[in-house]
């Protein structure tokens, strides 16, 4: 958006005489009047009773419009591409269907001319080409509002073609006269010409912060991979601007003017404030059964993140995307683990921040962690007199084991969550002396027997 008090001029002023009742007769429609009094005193010292409309210049149009109360809004494309070809006015645009005055009026420019070209010459042909479709924009509304709104027009006069053919023939003679540049403020400089002084220093390489003490004003966007919008960019001189600190990690991208240095497209690399972390390892359920248990923090988000398992082929068994900045997945419930190394590491899907996969590719951002699934025997049993006593350590979650007679009865069952620990049985009076089994549940359908021997 802009409004047009941010362009002031200098320069000798120009007229347009609009003898509106002079083109009346010539088509015989009759005698122009006045319908609203009101709107008129407002208007009367450019305008004659007769319809005499006198516009000196850009800045007289709009103040008129103005002082009819009307809001006039220039719309700009958001890439700050600007037109010389604006979409045309017509009285749809300031008049209600009840015939009422509009007092809003938007006038739309199509991004077909960019203002921020990096040579100057360009430059200025840019600024002449939009200060001429503005000029001639508000020169025809004038012209039409003052027809429609002060006086009792006919119908021909409240079109676009003659105010549009006066606006252009204004527009045309001032043109001829160079009147379009320089404006108040414009300071277009030769190629090479201060450019050392006010160029905006740019990281070459992954940052945690870019920051910057403004030479010039700063104005432009910071978007993140998908093209979105994250930062918005007006810093005036004498200001200093940090970003990164509260920003995720990963890549964007930087569209900025710096007074009148132009930057497109410039890569940032952002590092994280904060080191990721990445831990898995094997557990069992209160059942016996083993899962992988991977737990992740400072992740960053809207990154299309995930966490996959694979296992000593490099084949993946399962992955799932990381949403939060902190988490904890749980897999293998229904998988039976065999006696081999997993790996568990984080990854970009495909269309996802490509700094932060080069980054995870290479290791630099979190290492994968390797573990390693060993039923080797990390229980035993002994048989001191009276009792049997099992042992575990270094045990994945629960140790869940049961005892049977030699008939195959269970006569025992323990779940213990401890990583390591002792269990007695058999100290009371009424269990027999003999042969038992002890069986360790290892994981879904994979369990170790041991003998014991109850000695009374």
């Amino acid at each position: 958006m802009f409004s047009f008090p941010d362009y002031t001029y200098q320069g000798r002023i120009r007229y347009l005489i609009f003898n509106s009742q002079r083109d009346i007769l010539s088509h015989g429609k009759g005698k122009m009047e006045i319908r609203n009094e009101s709107h008129y005193r407002k208007v009367s010292g450019a305008v004659s009773k007769t319809g005499y409309i006198r516009l000196s210049s850009l800045g007289h149009a709009y103040s008129l419009l103005t002082e009819l109360g009307m809001k006039i809004t220039f719309k700009v494309d958001d890439t700050r591409s600007l037109t010389g070809k604006p979409a045309g006015i017509d009285a749809k645009y300031f008049l209600a269907p009840e015939g009422a005055p509009r007092k809003n009026i938007v006038i739309d420019f199509t991004p077909q001319y960019d203002i921020y070209k990096e040579k100057p010459d360009e430059r200025k042909e840019m600024f002449i080409r939009l200060r001429k479709a503005i000029w001639h924009e508000v020169m025809e509304l004038a012209l039409i509002t003052i027809n429609t709104w002060v006086f009792n027009n006919p119908e021909d006069t409240s079109k676009i073609g003659l105010a549009n053919a006066f606006a252009h023939k204004h527009v045309k003679n001032q043109e001829n006269s160079g009147f379009f540049f320089p404006w108040t403020g414009d300071k277009i400089s030769s190629p090479g010409q201060g450019a050392k002084k006010l160029a905006l220093s740019l990281p070459r390489g992954p940052i945690k912060e870019f920051k910057i003490t403004c030479a010039a004003r700063l104005t432009g966007t910071i978007k993140d991979y998908k093209g979105m919008v994250v930062e918005k960019l007006d810093v005036p001189p004498g200001k200093t601007f940090v970003w990164g600190p509260k920003a995720e990690p990963g890549e964007y991208w930087l569209d900025a003017v710096f007074g009148y240095q132009v930057i497109k497209n410039q890569r940032l690399e952002l590092l994280p404030g904060k080191s990721l972390s990445l831990k898995a390892e094997f557990k069992r359920d209160q059942f016996g059964d083993l899962h992988i248990v991977t737990e992740y923090k400072n992740w960053p988000r809207n990154k299309k993140m995930r966490v996959r398992i694979v296992n000593s082929s490099d084949s993946e068994l399962y992955s799932e995307e990381t949403e939060k900045a902190d988490g904890k997945i749980v897999w293998g419930k229904s998988f039976g683990f065999k006696r081999e190394g997993y790996k568990v590491e984080a990854y970009v899907r495909g269309s996802g921040d490509r700094f932060l996969a080069d980054l995870l590719k290479k290791g630099e951002l979190v290492k994968p962690k390797e573990i390693k699934l060993d039923f080797g025997s990390r229980w035993e049993v002994e048989f001191p007199k009276g009792k049997i006593r099992i042992r575990y350590r270094d045990w994945h979650g629960y140790f869940v084991c049961m005892i049977f007679d030699p008939s195959g009865k269970k006569v025992g069952e323990f779940r213990k969550s401890d990583k390591s620990g002792n269990i007695e049985w058999g100290g009371s009076t009424h269990i027999d002396a003999g042969l038992y089994f002890v069986k360790a549940i290892l994981d879904k359908g994979v369990h170790e027997i041991k003998k014991a021997i109850l000695l009374k």
